[in-house]
């Protein structure tokens, strides 16, 4: 009877226990080496997402959007980031169709590359699911393959129409994106609420962001909010801090600061921007927390070192201010730039007033109006006021 795949053969070698003690005492007398690799054999048909995370080189994490926000605001804002992620950056080499690192016993070479890839391909071509997901992923990367989006998108659906939780969540996001396919909001949504269904956390994080801004469904605050949360308590970081958000703004939940301050305090604990920025912004405003000037710009220096523009606005205002730290107009105006020039219309409208006073610059009208054209063309109503008057 032909066996469908190598994990099968494993499944049914360890049903025979006469043969399993043979093995290892086989490998115990005549080679030390391949037990580290008849273990690592077995420790692979544990956890699915330990397989595809560790064995197959693929960081789930990487599916997180960059911050957004609302201009809510002249003075600092929060951000709200929308679930989802940039897609790239190459996963580390196989080690092994199912062992981990092998460097010890073995050299890796270009055939042994080719090789990996092919048994994967073969897998993949009979109907195993975590190989179809884990090809995806290489096809996704352009790790050991050419990249092609197409080709991802079609191993991710084979293996998301036979149940792959994370091949949903995956395909799902190539639908928001338009990577491979035609975009489908509907149809992002769809395999989204798929994977939540069975407990994905990337799926939940993504359908949460469906719901709060109603892409693909009808916008629903609660529904958002609880696949937020969902998400969050499997310590997804754009989950705790777009929760964390609804909780600050009494959206889809009682308006609660310290519930708002709890997520936004796990989602930094990993380094999230947004929600650096946005514990920032309770700390300026003393909401949830004590209110220190001196607290909330070194939040926001945190999120603005990581290039997040509502946080490099943030800093930029304190300093223009002197709130949590020595007024400065020279490094004011450097951050607004900086936040202006990846198009923060509340940064644009900043740099503009500061071109207008000659503040940390040398006073330029045609400067400001330029700034504050762009602030306009965002819908910044200040903005709008300001070239009015300077046309007059």
């Amino acid at each position: 009877m032909k066996l469908r795949s190598t994990k099968e053969i494993l499944r049914r070698m360890l049903n025979c226990r006469c043969l399993l003690v043979f093995s290892i005492l086989f490998l115990l007398l005549f080679s030390p080496a391949a037990i580290l690799r008849a273990s690592d054999l077995l420790d692979g048909l544990g956890d699915q997402r330990a397989i595809i995370e560790g064995v197959y080189g693929v960081d789930l994490s990487q599916y997180e959007d960059g911050p957004s926000s609302a201009d809510l605001s002249d003075g600092p804002a929060m951000s709200s980031p929308f679930s989802g992620g940039a897609v790239g950056g190459g996963s580390p080499s196989l080690q092994g169709l199912f062992g981990g690192d092998q460097s010890g016993y073995t050299t890796t070479t270009e055939d042994d590359e080719d090789g990996r890839i092919g048994r994967l391909k073969s897998m993949a071509e009979q109907g195993d699911d975590e190989a179809q997901y884990a090809l995806g992923c290489r096809y996704e990367n352009g790790d050991g393959v050419e990249q092609d989006f197409t080709k991802a998108a079609e191993m991710y659906r084979k293996a998301a129409e036979q149940g792959h939780a994370e091949a949903q969540a995956l395909l799902g996001y190539f639908y928001k994106h338009g990577l491979g396919v035609t975009q489908d909001y509907v149809k992002a949504a769809e395999w989204f609420r798929k994977g939540s269904e069975q407990g994905s956390a990337l799926a939940q994080e993504h359908l949460g962001g469906c719901y709060e801004n109603g892409r693909g469904v009808d916008q629903d605050y609660i529904k958002a909010a609880k696949w937020y949360r969902k998400a969050a308590e499997q310590g997804r970081t754009v989950a705790q801090n777009n929760l964390g958000k609804l909780y600050y703004d009494g959206k889809g939940v009682d308006r609660d600061y310290d519930k708002a301050v709890k997520w936004y305090r796990k989602a930094v604990e990993q380094g999230n921007s947004a929600a650096q920025n946005n514990l920032g912004m309770c700390y300026i405003q003393g909401n949830g927390v004590p209110q220190d000037n001196a607290k909330a710009a070194e939040w926001f220096q945190k999120a603005a070192d990581q290039g997040l523009a509502w946080g490099q606005n943030n800093l930029a205002y304190c300093y223009e201010n002197g709130l949590g730290v020595s007024q400065d107009y020279i490094k004011a105006v450097e951050l607004y730039r900086e936040a202006a020039e990846q198009g923060n219309a509340t940064a644009q409208y900043h740099l503009a007033d500061c071109y207008e006073q000659g503040k940390g610059v040398s006073e330029n009208k045609a400067k400001a109006i330029s700034w504050f054209r762009k602030a306009a063309e965002q819908n910044h109503e200040k903005a709008h006021e300001a070239l009015k008057r300077l046309r007059e």
